[in-house]
């Protein structure tokens, strides 16, 4: 049997919302567990779309929820529909459209 020594929950053990609340206040470890749960979606979405470069997309949307994570209202939506949000956003920034 194994014990943990830190008793301190991981980020990527975070409800989503916490996390991107923990983001909002620069917890860089939070937007990676963000990352990690939403980033193959956000990606495999890119393909699908025939972005040319579904990596950088990705990468470019993280950046934007970086620094707009502080906007985050739970009341609105979920953190998914969020970030598809955030996505979209992104890709008009991208294209000019919208």
């Amino acid at each position: 049997m194994t014990h943990r020594t830190n008793l301190q929950p991981r980020a990527s053990d975070a409800a989503p919302t916490v996390l991107v609340i923990r983001t909002a206040r620069g917890d860089r470890e939070a937007l990676a567990a963000l990352y990690d749960r939403y980033g193959p979606t956000l990606y495999r979405l890119a393909v699908v779309a025939r972005d040319e470069r579904p990596e950088q997309f990705v990468v470019d949307v993280f950046m934007r929820v970086w620094r707009h994570a502080g906007d985050y209202d739970p009341a609105l939506g979920t953190v998914g529909r969020w970030l598809a949000n955030q996505a979209i956003a992104q890709q008009r920034g991208r294209t000019g459209t919208g």
